[in-house]
């Protein structure tokens, strides 16, 4: 039996790169790397690294998660982003990660 939680991550990071790539961005998943980063999504101006996370309404993202985004060296084009679903909203918030 699969494990419930990795196939909801990764049905929404598959939600996430449907999304980039309807904007035209070429999209990674890293699929269980245990990375800080879940999506790599390209396009010709900018390079973004996105971390999915998914909870209840009102869900706050832990300080260690953000820390291990922003400690990613990219060059200076790149943004590094968390993109939260919570539970029975249909959009993902989404938060810019300094």
């Amino acid at each position: 039996m699969p494990n419930l939680k990795y196939v909801k991550g990764a049905n929404l990071e598959r939600a996430a790169k449907k999304i980039l790539e309807e904007a035209d961005y070429f999209v990674v998943r890293s699929a269980g790397s245990k990375s800080p980063v879940d999506l790599i999504a390209v396009d010709i101006n900018e390079i973004r690294l996105i971390q999915i996370k998914s909870g209840k309404q009102g869900y706050r993202i832990k300080h260690e998660d953000e820390r291990k985004l922003a400690a990613i060296n990219g060059p200076s084009n790149s943004r590094k982003e968390i993109w939260v679903k919570e539970s029975g909203r249909k959009e993902f918030k989404r938060y810019h990660v300094m």
